[in-house]
């Protein structure tokens, strides 16, 4: 049987022959796009015969088109490589460009093409029109639409042994972004690979409006059997209703231009904007009629709990009123802004905000108390997905019995007790905002590797359901332990370790910062308290180790606020006794020490004292003791075992 390509290289040889050694033009015997690209490659001046090469850019300029893209990266790397695997079978690979038609990803099997289309896959390689002729990346690029090239419909005869397909990527505001192609050598009996790479870029345009933050995302399609496919229009919609992106289908399906702005729902749809947000959130899929061209559409909501949040902020912005979350966020910043008002402490936010605009995991660790969740929350509120939910989930307090229902959900009567009608999970609720798996480390190893296929996946099973429900949520993790040496003695997975891991960022304690004053002044601020810290409470608060860090500093204050009372200055009487006792090295203690000359000790006695003393202060947590002394923890138990 005579193959796809086979056919359209027969066609190509007699329109070749005829446009360049005859001089006429080949109408109906190419593709429109070929034989625009053609006439491009004439005007450019380039001669079909000449050998070309595929030149990669500088290290510095790759270094700076991978930062540029990285939204692109993160949203099209899986799918690059799974369209990879689908094609391995045809000896084809996958390429991503950036919109200039420089390399930023390949995969595939590269032993099994030729030299030449292996140097094309290069990073930094340059596949645009002007570079390399007529190709698919570089034609699809300057058309702004599918394309497909087969063998000798190639502008230079060298790449003619090739054959490629490709698809233009657009942002939510329409700007073009880059090129997904499929390349192999060619092939007579080799099937259409066109309508693959189509629906891979419509994925991967899809996946990148996940990555909006504050915007409700509403998919139709006139057939209701395409939503939930890569082949279902998106818009993203502001609180107010104006249209703040669209895909491609949606554009084409609704006749805006691109990078259009100016277009409200209202305009595009003849219905009330607010009841069609009220039923979509509840479930309800919605049909729809298009204001000029009446078509009728059947809508879904693409990450319904960010959309719940927008409908509450449409409905906040419309009242005007400061709501209970508006002012749990104001006061979240403000207390993060304080906190991070030292060194090493912003380093870490820092760190940490870098990461999570990115999508990347992360890990945050720390002694108890250094304040994790608030970081975890404030990078949250500061960040693209501010308008969904932030999900706290301390796994240290949930019973093993409990974990998977409570964070995987159940349905009706999966076991006995559970609520009629089923419930969501934490990670169901985190669904378009964030997830924050505090104490990750005592998670029960048993639910470890089913947190692990869901993170993997991004789909979870309700108890006692077979229905995968869709995630869409950013993480970050927290512990106080080690996980490495949990992973080395067994009680932490380590592929869950690498999975949760994508940034490591430590937060140091409160011992360590220089900004334990203005911590204090802060909360006593928050109390709406009328006093102040003496000098003699001012230099308690500075030399005392804080084992229990921000948390203790907290009961601290909270505890002088009530005994002051009616007082304008907090004096050392006002902070817990045992406070003031093991910062003034226990008063015993320092009354046997001031007795006089004989009572001075020995610096062996000395050190011994200082050890005992610490490690009361610290609770009786060695670690935390090691560390307030500045020795390492090996160090500290050789002094005790020798006293």
């Amino acid at each position: 049987m005579t193959g796809y390509e086979r056919v359209r290289t027969d066609r190509s040889n007699t329109a070749r022959r005829r446009y360049f050694d005859q001089g006429q033009v080949p109408i109906g015997e190419v593709p429109g796009s070929v034989l625009r690209s053609w006439q491009r490659c004439v005007v450019a001046g380039h001669e079909p015969n000449r050998p070309i090469s595929f030149d990669l850019i500088t290290r510095g300029r790759i270094r700076d088109i991978e930062e540029r893209n990285r939204a692109l990266l993160e949203a099209a790397s899986s799918e690059v490589h799974e369209l990879a695997c689908a094609v391995s079978s045809g000896k084809m690979i996958v390429l991503l460009t950036d919109a200039s038609g420089a390399v930023i990803e390949s995969a595939g099997d590269f032993n099994a093409i030729n030299p030449r289309l292996k140097l094309a896959a290069r990073k930094g390689v340059d596949m645009s029109e002007p570079s390399i002729g007529t190709n698919a990346v570089g034609t699809a690029l300057v058309e702004r639409g599918p394309v497909e090239i087969v063998a000798r419909e190639h502008y230079f005869e060298s790449n003619t042994v090739h054959t490629c397909a490709a698809a233009p990527l657009f942002a939510p505001d329409g700007r073009l972004i880059g090129a997904l192609d499929i390349s192999g050598d060619y092939c007579p009996e080799r099937p259409n690979f066109i309508d693959l790479v189509i629906t891979s870029a419509r994925a991967i345009e899809n996946r990148i409006f996940d990555k909006l933050g504050g915007a409700l995302l509403l998919a139709f399609s006139p057939r209701e059997d395409l939503l939930g496919t890569p082949w279902e229009a998106v818009i993203a919609i502001d609180p107010s209703g104006r249209v703040i992106g669209a895909n491609t289908l949606a554009r084409n399906l609704l006749g805006m231009r691109r990078q259009q702005s100016s277009a409200t729902f209202t305009d595009l749809f003849a219905v009330d904007f607010g009841g069609v947000m009220r039923d979509v959130t509840r479930g309800h899929r919605r049909s729809i009629v298009h204001s000029v061209s009446g078509l009728r559409v059947v809508t879904r909501l693409r990450r319904p709990a960010a959309a719940n949040a927008v409908v509450q902020r449409s409905v906040a912005e419309a009242s005007r009123t400061p709501s209970h979350n508006a002012t749990k966020r104001e006061s979240t910043l403000a207390f993060l802004k304080i906190v991070s008002n030292d060194d090493g402490m912003a380093t870490a936010v820092a760190r940490a905000r870098c990461a999570y605009d990115r999508g990347v995991p992360i890990l945050l660790v720390g002694e108890t108390g250094t304040g994790k969740e608030l970081v975890a929350r404030g990078i949250h509120e500061l960040g693209a997905r501010s308008a969904g939910p932030f999900i706290a989930v301390n796994c240290a307090s949930l019973p093993e019995s409990l974990v998977e229902a409570e964070l995987f959900g159940h349905v009706e009567g999966a076991f006995t007790g559970a609520r009629r009608g089923g419930a969501q999970g934490r990670l169901e609720l985190a669904h378009g905002g964030t997830l924050f798996l505090d104490e990750i480390g005592d998670m029960p190893l048993s639910s470890q590797a089913k947190l692990l296929r869901v993170l993997q996946e991004r789909c979870v099973i309700r108890l006692g359901d077979n229905r995968e429900r869709p995630l869409d949520f950013l993480l970050v993790c927290a512990t106080h332990q080690e996980l490495p040496r949990l992973i080395i003695n067994k009680t932490f997975r380590e592929d869950l370790y690498y999975r949760i891991n994508g940034l490591c960022v430590t937060l140091p304690p409160l011992r360590e910062r220089s900004n334990i004053l203005e911590l204090a002044k802060h909360l006593i601020e928050q109390q709406q308290a009328a006093c102040e810290l003496s000098k003699s409470c001012v230099q308690l608060l500075r030399s005392y180790p804080w084992p229990g860090n921000l948390r203790q500093l907290s009961n601290v204050v909270l505890s002088a606020i009530a005994l002051a009372g009616e007082r304008c200055v907090i004096e050392p009487d006002h902070l817990p006794q045992d406070f003031v006792a093991q910062d003034t090295g226990f008063d015993s203690q320092t009354a046997k020490s001031s007795g006089g000359a004989s009572q001075l000790l020995t610096l062996d006695e000395a050190e011994n004292e200082l050890i005992e003393r610490t490690i009361r202060a610290c609770h009786g947590n060695r670690s935390a003791a090691a560390r307030t002394l500045r020795i390492s923890r090996g160090t500290l138990y050789n002094k005790l075992k020798r006293r």
